[in-house]
């Protein structure tokens, strides 16, 4: 039993069974944590039934929880951890695992973090971090020695192929000049940088895709800020084409897809919704997908969120015109938008005065902004295909009072209502099993929901022999595995007026239920993205595919395996509306592309780095990466003419890009981190 307050489960290692747990007492002031607390770490090496105390290996200093345990996205075997200790001074940490948390080594660092520790994408050796002066330090050893290679560093990004870019303010004063910032790229890990951009406010990165905001001015024309991409590394940077702006509004990259952007754009008058545009597969030619979509500045909250399961599908939140919130949903890549469709087993509430209103609305982050008593947010897995679990309510607009679960097991296209109250939930074995457990405020049986069968019938397994506070699940990542492990604590008097939390996890292995491994006669061809009803129809063609997969009989109780893969037969189909979106400059309106503000439909001129590009358009464009055969076809021309000196985009380029060493001075730092989600921690 461990009675810390705290407590975070992640899992290392590659298939190894291998789970850490953190766990640290809550403090409001972390110094009052040095002076009397220290934090323990335990492993277990047989999938979270046994664990051990390995503290003494990080030495006796206090973990950095808002740091968390990372590990390598391509080699989880490499791990790390943050710890601090107060001696004559403050000392760090960096606590490193080569071997998937069987042992580590503690080495000090040169400075003070302040950001997350990043790695690089490919070399599991390398690591970077902002210090609290807003140097920027990297490691090529694996955190055995370290090198400042930049300062005054307001942000920095790996590219997919491990070059990194950074913004610097090059003065001492950053905060008075963060709006014209230099973008700089290293390709050898920081020995030198070449300077990209100038001129630059924000940038960031998404896949092959780069994209940075301008403010651009001119004695003649009010000031604006313009967004640049760059798919070739920030060699060569295009406008893109977006409805005007001005300087107020924001630019947030929702998703990028293989060859397309999703970008939320603000609306200036409303801070609480705007709009969605998808790109080309350039990322310059962007065009409305959905309106007043919702999207907070605070914070950048917003509910989109890509289906894994299901290849195209998008669920997000829109506000509709009486400030209803409303869930819609996508399974063309942002081509349109609809409903969510009502349940079968769900009936609608009398408050809804047309069936028609009546539709399934799924809980994100607007629900956990008003409520925090929706424990989960949607779950999918990319090997569980077309299986989709979230909390949700029917009627005519979100209800954050109402939290069912709803499971749709063909990609979003329809649902049930599978549980009632709010839960814990995991996928595993590539979606052949499914667990939940309810979610309370208070202490009670350990029960622990599962199902065979997606969802339609569900039996249950009594855990624990005490009251327990479930805080929630965690499973090896992949959801191909046949164990998960349930955390909270219990109640534990350790004397007549004291009554202590105890943190407790219980791991159950789900593969003895499975009694068989799975065959060929377990399976069956599956369409996706079809369906057939009275209002609603789908061929199977989504994106100029159709594909078909082996998917699992209903009355087959198997053993998928960690090698499982859900593989998949395509075929081609040929052009229909649902193969194309509007162009720039449209929008959806009763099914046709309308304009969305005036502009020379004929000759519009589009700045790109080759020279001028002129647009011929009807008002639609193929949905990007679509790859329907004949049939409907829709003109819109692009050709180049050579007029590049009036395009503006070349005024945000450095008169000459420069290499330089890193001996440069420092500044402050903002990094965009991509968040660790821990669900768990452990019963020590």
């Amino acid at each position: 039993d461990d009675d810390g307050s705290q407590m975070t489960l992640a899992w290392v290692g590659n298939k190894s069974g291998v789970v850490l747990a953190l766990t640290a007492r809550d403090f409001n002031v972390p110094f009052l944590q040095l002076l009397f607390d220290r934090s323990k770490l335990y492993i277990s090496t047989d999938y979270g039934k046994t664990y051990k105390d390995i503290t003494d290996q990080i030495g006796y200093g206090m973990i950095r929880n808002d740091h968390s345990i990372i590990s390598h996205p391509l080699n989880p075997q490499r791990v790390v951890l943050l710890t601090e200790q107060l001696g004559r001074a403050l000392l760090y940490f960096l606590v490193t695992s080569k071997d998937g948390g069987l042992n580590f080594t503690a080495q000090l660092i040169p400075f003070a973090p302040m950001t997350k520790f990043s790695f690089h994408p490919i070399n599991p050796d390398v690591l970077v971090c902002i210090s609290l002066n807003a140097s920027l330090f990297i490691t090529k050893d694996f955190g055995i020695t370290w090198r400042l290679i930049h300062s005054h560093v307001i942000t920095y990004k790996w590219a997919e192929d491990g070059s990194l870019f950074l913004t610097t303010t090059g003065d001492e004063n950053p905060q008075f000049s963060r709006q014209w910032l230099q973008l700089k790229k290293s390709i050898d890990y920081g020995d030198t940088f070449l300077t990209m951009a100038s001129g630059i406010q924000e940038f960031g990165v998404a896949g092959h895709f780069m994209y940075s905001s301008v403010l651009y001015q001119n004695v003649s024309v009010k000031a604006r800020l313009v967004l640049h991409i760059s798919i070739d590394g920030g060699k060569n940077w295009n406008i893109a084409q977006l409805a005007p702006s001005n300087v107020s509004r924001i630019y947030a990259v929702l998703w990028y897809d293989e060859d397309m952007l999703f970008m939320h754009v603000d609306d200036p008058e409303v801070k609480t919704y705007g709009c969605i545009y998808t790109s080309d597969r350039r990322g310059i030619i962007f065009s409305k997908s959905l309106d007043r979509h919702f999207f907070t500045t605070f914070l950048f909250n917003t509910d989109f969120t890509p289906v894994a399961s299901m290849k195209g599908v998008y669920i997000t939140t829109r506000i509709a015109e009486d400030n209803r919130v409303q869930s819609r949903i996508t399974f063309n890549r942002g081509g349109q938008w609809q409903p969510i469709l009502k349940p079968k087993n769900v009936e609608c509430k009398a408050d809804v005065s047309n069936e028609s209103d009546c539709a399934l609305h799924i809980h994100g982050k607007y629900t956990i902004l008003q409520d925090s008593s929706v424990p989960q947010l949607l779950l999918s897995e990319q090997n569980a295909i077309g299986l989709i679990i979230a909390h949700g309510n029917v009627g005519a607009s979100l209800n954050v009072t109402e939290r069912d679960v709803y499971l749709s097991e063909d990609g979003g296209y329809t649902w049930s209502r599978v549980l009632q109250g709010p839960h814990y939930y995991s996928i595993l074995d590539s979606g052949g099993l499914i667990v939940a457990v309810p979610f309370s405020y208070s202490h009670t049986p350990g029960v622990i929901h599962f199902s065979t069968d997606a969802g339609q019938t569900w039996h249950e397994f009594l855990f624990s022999p005490e009251n327990l506070m479930v805080k929630g699940l965690v499973s090896e990542p992949g959801a191909k595995s046949t164990h998960v492990s349930v955390w909270g604590h219990h109640l534990k008097m350790t004397n007549p007026v004291r009554v202590d939390l105890v943190w407790v996890s219980y791991t159950i292995d789900f593969g003895i239920l499975l009694k068989r491994n799975c065959t060929d006669e377990d399976f069956e061809p599956w369409l996706a993205h079809w369906m057939e009803g009275p209002t609603n129809q789908s061929s199977g063609c989504v994106l100029g595919v159709k594909r078909t997969f082996r998917m699992l009989k209903k009355n087959s109780s198997c053993l998928k395996g960690p090698d499982y893969f859900p593989n998949e037969t395509l075929g081609y189909c040929p052009c229909t509306e649902e193969d194309y979106m509007c162009d720039f400059g449209y929008y959806k309106d009763s099914g046709k592309c309308v304009e969305e503000w005036k502009f020379n439909k004929t000759s519009l001129h589009v700045c790109v780095t080759e020279g001028e590009q002129l647009i011929e358009t009807e008002g639609y464009r193929k949905v990007p990466g679509d790859k329907c055969e004949g049939g409907l076809q829709h003109n819109s021309t692009r050709k180049y003419v050579g007029i590049r000196a009036n395009c503006t985009a070349t005024r945000v380029y450095p008169s000459s890009q420069k290499r330089t060493s890193n001996n440069h001075g420092g500044v402050i730092a903002l990094v965009v981190l991509f968040v660790l989600v821990v669900i768990g921690v452990l019963v020590i």
